[in-house]
């Protein structure tokens, strides 16, 4: 795929500020440390005489990562990262002959030393983890031939279709999914970057199918046209992106010596229309021997394994890949590389989606080499403050804007080796956009500040301190990001600053901030506006070729730009204060003598319920609580649910000055609807957890009486747009159809856009005062936390909400639809008259969910989605997106098959038909499974069973689902374990049978389908396709159901579901 992913990604504002003294001098000791140990890679490596490795700087860890980590460089060129997780080293006797190598007695020899620490540095539980690989290369879209646009993109693919020792197109992939693992690439400008993980016992042979792709892949000819299509849905699928279609018009100012200038998603007409296939495949393979070699790619490997081990895979595995010593294009220019006559002016862009935003961006120098000072991350987190004195705030309580972001590069095509483009985006209200050239003034007022005030040592250090505290206790993350990040990194820094580069600030050079301050002026800036409204009162005569977007290019008015440089600092603005969540207190519980797995309930009275487990596991003074606030309110009507909706958001809104100095102390909370009522979870450093906790309480408490008619007529407005917006993606309303349908009681956007226009702001505060009365409260809290604490929490939380409990028959209950034996359709006009991209998601509905069926099923998905990929995407190529998900509703079981696809391609009916052909066929093919292959796929789903918590966010994600459902089965997953070794083959088919066959009172099956506009005559309905420009967002939408009615089609939702039974509430015992 094609992704945007930037070079050094923009400050974290999740950061903590202060810390005790001794903590401070230990953090600046450990920072002034590795700043002395930045040396020269080659120079400082050293040599192994068997291999010829050298050895290279080991990368600065944080205090609390157990993992060793060695960085060599091969032969070849090519540089490694290997990270052994040594504290939970796997043995691999039983499975020798599933590798290829004579690695074998490095694992025995040490598995006795590993075992011993593992006793003392977990808890007993030894979980499964999956190891990870990634590769990336210096090369992207950058280096595109102008006669190939999308080349390097289009290679990314090809890559992966067989080597000369796995001539096999999908080898890789079925081998890696059957593992339980995934793999995935993408591309940028100056780098493309491939990864997967998979267990350990099949990562040499994994590593070995990967490196041959590099070495000597295949890329036939006939694989190209399957390849091109893939590019070609995945480009299709960008399409309707606003994001993507203003950058692309803000690259299409570059020059022509900037290489930005280029089409770098490729599609058909780059890649087919323009060229002729055999000078195609010759380039491809050109490209590949060219760039691809291994002194430009870097190499990233992490697995419960010995580090020898790590070494002999990479050096037997990568060292046969090909280096030809070619530099890397070099690009630099002393031309400009965006035209001022095209750069600094005013666009106005229509938009797909409803919505005002405008974006004011400059071009500066590049920041890669000044990592260690980071002057622009220093501005953009200044200028994206929302606290007190900021230029957020401001505009925020002028109800001229909703957000303020500021950025130094979103992807590598704002942020690369040659330059850098500077961004202050301000997502307007329509009060805004008509007091645009004041918001505008006040931005450049707030810039003019920076200046004069200029840079602040006090402000640097704290923002150093606080990301020197996110680096000390950071949480590990999954190992496949984990790697795929390193590689990128890997391309960038020294080897000592593979891991810290990215985040942590090591040197205050005032200087330079100064320099790029000066460089943000009046007079180089470009204007981005992107509006409907703005763009209906313009001539659009300009249409960007590739996207499509209208849009007018303009002089930025003069009277704008001599206010800018007129503007003179008043006291509406200032630095930000002290931060008052700042954690001082980082001790950790003693552990409980008696260590529970599982959360216990610790408390429980009329209104709530607490549950609590104190972490003994990931050992960080950090921890999370989760608030469920249980109403039947919004539950029955679309009016309430839509005040709920706009509760929320405005709660948020009101906070945002308040609690984003949280933000930045690591510390987040989040506030969000259920399908019972609202959700307040916060979690970070559990010093001061209590305090922003009880701050949103507060504000909730009050935001009846405190809230204006100003504020909420502006946030009335920005949700009627967010209704509007997520109507028009094709992957929403299929999912807003499904469910409206299948659930007794569902609002989907629709429903909510159309039932917005009558709320008015006295029922607002009515309902936000009615909806406090009567709850129920469910609590989960776990980490470092004290019972006696947590249940000190619970309590201050109900007494400051001062609510009564709910009434036992006003308790939502949600009541899921019995589908009826057969096979029907249920059809569905998009809402975007410009987007081709159609979805069909074929439902089958099993029952009641028990945990074994859930288990057959998930055993059937395993199963079951690598040929799918392989059958219907990369063969068939009906659409970039296909899978097969498991489906849990609220209790009744089913699994869906999706597929996304363009319908200028392919009808609806024929990707349907495709569909149930493939699942027919996969029955039979299941049946003549032989009993070992099906062994490896329960092996397979036990391993995932057992997969460690890498952070303590997914074990409470699990522990909190289960007391959200009211089943509390927390140990849910090993009673699954037990059920998979019981589970047959015979069984599996037999489930599978019963879903797809329609007859002998089997098959419950609904294929719910949104269907796209053809980008010229609608030939699936013989009605005229609805205009864009003809749907009023202010209006009612009504959806548009094709086919007529009949026992098969479902034209009217509301009118089928009269006719349905429900299943009971389900609960798993």
């Amino acid at each position: 795929m094609l992704t945007l992913w930037k070079l050094s990604r923009t400050y974290n504002h999740n950061m903590s500020k202060r810390l005790k003294l001794e903590t401070k001098k230990a953090l600046l000791k450990m920072v002034h440390s590795s700043n002395c140990n930045q040396v020269n890679n080659v120079c400082s490596g050293t040599q192994n005489s068997e291999h010829n490795v050298i050895y290279l700087p080991s990368p600065v860890t944080s205090e609390q990562d157990n993992k060793e980590y060695s960085a060599i460089k091969l032969p070849n060129g090519l540089t490694a990262l290997l990270i052994s997780d040594v504290t939970n080293i796997v043995s691999l006797d039983n499975d020798e002959d599933d590798f290829e190598s004579n690695s074998e007695n490095e694992i025995s020899e040490n598995e006795d030393d590993s075992e011993g620490e593992l006793e003392e540095d977990t808890d007993a539980e030894q979980g499964e983890k999956l190891a990870a690989c990634a590769l990336s290369i210096g090369v992207g879209s950058f280096s595109d031939p102008e006669k190939i646009q999308g080349l390097a993109h289009f290679l990314e693919h090809m890559i992966f279709m067989g080597s000369d020792k796995y001539p096999l197109e999908n080898e890789f992939d079925n081998f890696i999914k059957k593992s339980g693992g995934s793999d995935n690439a993408s591309t940028e400008c100056e780098y493309t970057t491939f990864y997967f993980d998979c267990h350990e016992k099949h990562l040499f042979k994994a590593m070995d199918i990967f490196s041959n792709f590099f070495a000597s892949p295949l890329m036939k000819k006939n694989a190209m046209q399957r390849e091109r299509e893939a590019v070609e849905a995945e480009f299709q699928m960008a399409l309707p992106s606003d994001s993507n279609r203003s950058m692309q018009i803000i690259y299409s100012t570059a020059s022509s010596a900037n290489p930005v200038h280029k089409f770098m998603w490729g599609n058909l007409k780059t890649l087919r229309d323009g060229i002729d296939d055999n000078e195609l495949h010759e380039s491809v393979h050109e490209f590949k021997k060219r760039h691809y070699s291994a002194h430009r790619m870097t190499l990233a490997i992490q697995a419960r394994l010995p580090m020898k081990t790590l070494e002999d895979w990479v050096i037997e595995c990568f060292s046969s890949i090909p280096s030809n010593e070619l530099p890397a294009d070099n690009f630099k220019t002393s031309s400009e590389y965006f035209l001022t006559e095209k750069f600094c002016k005013l666009y106005t862009v229509e938009p797909v989606k409803d919505q005002n935003s405008v974006r004011l961006t400059w071009v500066l120098p590049p920041i890669v080499d000044l990592y260690k000072s980071k002057p622009l991350n220093y501005i953009s987190w200044l200028i994206g403050h929302e606290g007190k004195g900021s230029l957020s705030s401001y505009l925020q309580k002028n109800l001229w804007a909703l957000e303020v972001g500021a950025s130094c590069g979103e992807d590598g095509a704002e942020q690369n080796s040659l330059y850098t483009l500077f961004s202050i985006t301000i997502y307007l209200t329509t009060l805004g956009l008509s007091n645009l050239s004041q918001v505008l003034t006040s931005t450049f007022e707030y810039i003019k500040l920076l200046k004069t005030i200029g840079p602040s040592d006090r402000i640097f250090k704290e923002i150093q301190l606080m990301e020197n505290i996110g680096f000390k206790f950071k949480a590990e993350i999954n190992s496949a990001d984990y790697v795929e990040s390193l590689v990128e990194q890997m391309q960038v820094y020294p080897s000592t600053d593979y891991i810290t580069g990215n985040d942590l600030y090591f040197e205050y050079k005032p200087e330079l901030i100064e320099e790029f301050l000066n460089k943000i002026k009046h007079d180089n800036v470009n204007i981005l506006l992107l509006s409907k409204l703005s763009a209906s009162k313009v001539n659009l005569e300009q249409v960007e070729p590739w996207f499509g977007t209208k849009y007018n290019v303009s002089d930025i008015p003069s009277k704008w730009v001599q206010s800018w440089k007129d503007v003179e600092v008043t006291n509406k603005f200032h630095l930000p204060d002290p931060n008052p969540f700042i954690t001082s207190n980082f001790i950790l519980l003693t552990p409980p003598n008696n260590k529970t797995e599982y959360p216990d309930k610790i408390y429980e009275d009329d209104v709530i319920e607490l549950w609590y487990k104190q972490d003994s596991t990931f050992k960080l003074p950090t921890a999370i609580i989760c608030l469920q606030l249980i109403s039947s309110m919004p539950h029955y009507m679309p009016h309430n649910a839509v005040m709920q909706d706009l509760l929320i958001t405005i709660l948020i809104q009101t906070l945002a000055e308040e609690v984003y100095s949280a933000n930045m102390a690591n510390l987040q909370y989040s506030i969000s609807p259920s399908e019972k009522g609202i959700v307040i979870s916060v979690q970070g450093f559990n010093e001061k957890l209590n305090c922003l906790l009880q701050t949103i309480i507060k504000y909730f408490k009050s935001l009846s009486s405190e809230v204006s008619l100003g504020l909420f007529n502006a946030m009335k407005e920005n949700q009627r747009k967010d209704y509007y917006n997520k109507s028009l993606k094709s992957n929403n309303l299929a999912r807003d159809t499904r469910m409206s349908l299948l659930l007794q009681f569902y609002w989907t956007s629709v429903d909510k856009h159309n039932a917005i226009s009558s709320i008015s702001f006295q029922a607002f505060q009515q309902f936000c005062t009615s909806y406090l009365e009567n709850l129920n409260l469910q609590c989960l809290i776990q980490g470092n936390i004290s019972k006696e604490e947590a249940i000190k929490i619970c309590l201050e939380s109900k007494d400051n909400l001062q609510c009564k409990p709910l009434l036992l028959n006003t308790f939502p209950e949600i009541r899921v639809c019995q589908i009826p034996t057969g096979k029907r359709y249920c059809k569905v006009q998009s809402f975007n008259s410009n987007d081709t991209n159609s979805v069909v998601t074929n439902y089958y509905q099993s029952g009641p969910k028990k945990i074994k069926d859930h288990c057959i099923c998930e055993l059937l998905i395993l199963m079951m989605q690598e040929p799918l990929f392989d059958t219907l995407r990369t063969k068939e190529q009906l659409g970039y997106d296909v899978s097969c998900t498991l489906r849990d509703t609220f209790g009744i079981l089913g699994f869906s098959v999706k597929v996304s696809f363009q319908i200028d391609k392919f009808s609806a009916d024929h990707v349907e038909n495709r569909i149930t052909l493939f699942l027919e066929g996969f029955l039979k093919k299941a049946k003549k499974m032989s009993k070992e292959e099906f062994q490896e796929y329960k092996e397979t789903l036990i391993k995932l069973k057992q997969s460690s918590d890498i952070h303590i966010s997914e074990e409470v994600k699990r522990n909190w689902e289960e007391i959200k459902v009211n089943e509390y089965i927390f140990d849910r997953r090993n009673k699954e374990k037990k059920y998979i070794e019981e589970i047959t083959l015979e069984e599996v088919c037999k489930f599978f049978e019963n879903q797809i066959q329609v007859g002998n009172n089997r098959g419950r099956i609904i294929s719910f389908q949104v269907i796209g506009h053809k980008k010229q005559v609608d030939l699936i309905s013989n009605e005229k396709s609805i205009d864009q420009d003809e749907i009023d967002c202010d209006k009612p939408l009504k959806t548009i159901f094709h086919g007529t009615e009949n026992l098969d089609h479902i034209v009217n939702i509301q009118n089928y579901k009269q006719s349905l039974l429900f299943h009971h509430i389900n609960k798993v015992d």
